[in-house]
């Protein structure tokens, strides 16, 4: 086999240089303190398949992504007369909480043909299709709010430029824990036969807070191998407390000498377990030993209102490349 096509684990190293564990943050009676970490083993090598929450695209593959999806929706545009952009919703998402149990939501038609809009209400979160959640077994899950949430009217016909909104509630059950409950808003066009088979033209999040509500992360494990040209970087995450993590994560990769050979920045969300993968031009790392600095922090100003106060924290990996 030729040596470049071969694919090679790296040598795991200890993690360094961080400090004891200090959790959770203020939210209610909860106080901020520090939030560092010291890893007493050196991270284990995770070799089984870990289920991604959030998709995961290197540069290289973004392109590539984003035109395969261009297509998928002038084809589902074409076949259906009716594309996700030819309703407006506002807001994107919902959040919902014990001083706020409802939120309207409009819907604003754009399409030169009458919308006829089905509601439903699954359980699922950032990275979930309604094809994994749409099942009555998922609706019973203990982190799932779609039991108890009702979208009234559930059914709407718009004609082009026509809005209408839609009363969102949530009824949580007595003696519902504290945390955060997770669900979506199926919206599905056209008329006649089974509403599971129309086609679905937008998905809200939905998420409801009962009582403190807290969040934050950690870095559950690596795997970093050298796959033929590509070194790919692999890193489990963990969300801790009882909520969801919403933050961003840096990612920069040093040599030996300290030469910065690779960064990158991006939005993520961490719902229980997940995993994020960053892919690197072998012909940058050579063999040799290099370090890996994983920044976190919760600034997402885009979550307005929704943002948990989460305190930034960082890891660092040393590993060594065959």
């Amino acid at each position: 086999m030729d040596t470049a096509s071969r694919t090679h684990d790296a040598v795991p190293v200890l993690i360094a240089p961080l400090a004891e564990q200090s959790f959770p943050y203020r939210n209610g009676t909860h106080e901020a303190k520090a939030a560092s970490f010291r890893c007493a083993d050196p991270m284990l090598l995770i070799d089984h398949p870990v289920w991604v929450p959030m998709p995961s695209f290197t540069t290289s593959s973004t392109r590539l992504f984003t035109q395969l999806a261009m297509c998928m929706l002038l084809l589902l545009s074409r076949a259906t007369g009716f594309a996700q952009e030819s309703v407006r919703i506002s807001p994107a998402s919902v959040y919902l909480h014990d001083g706020r149990q409802s939120l309207q939501v409009t819907f604003t038609s754009a399409s030169t043909q009458t919308a006829a809009l089905h509601l439903s209400v699954i359980y699922g979160f950032d990275g979930m299709t309604p094809a994994a959640t749409d099942t009555p077994e998922s609706s019973r899950q203990a982190k799932s709010c779609a039991a108890w949430v009702r979208c009234q009217p559930s059914a709407l016909e718009l004609e082009r430029g026509q809005s209408a909104t839609v009363e969102i509630t949530a009824a949580p059950p007595a003696g519902l824990k504290d945390g955060e409950y997770w669900g979506r808003v199926i919206v599905r066009n056209g008329e006649g036969g089974s509403t599971v088979e129309r086609p679905v033209v937008a998905e809200i999040p939905l998420a409801y807070r009962k009582g403190d509500t807290y969040a934050d992360v950690q870095l559950a494990g690596t795997k970093i191998i050298r796959d033929g040209e590509t070194v790919r970087l692999n890193f489990e995450l963990q969300q801790l407390g009882n909520s969801a993590y919403h933050g961003n994560l840096a990612l920069v990769v040093r040599n030996a000498k300290g030469k910065e050979l690779f960064k990158e920045k991006m939005p993520i969300s961490v719902y229980e377990t997940g995993s994020k993968r960053f892919d690197i031009p072998g012909k940058t790392m050579p063999p040799g030993v290099y370090k890996a600095t994983l920044n976190f922090d919760a600034e997402r100003p885009d979550l307005g209102d929704a943002a948990l106060l989460v305190l930034p924290k960082n890891y660092t990996v040393e590993f060594r490349l065959p």
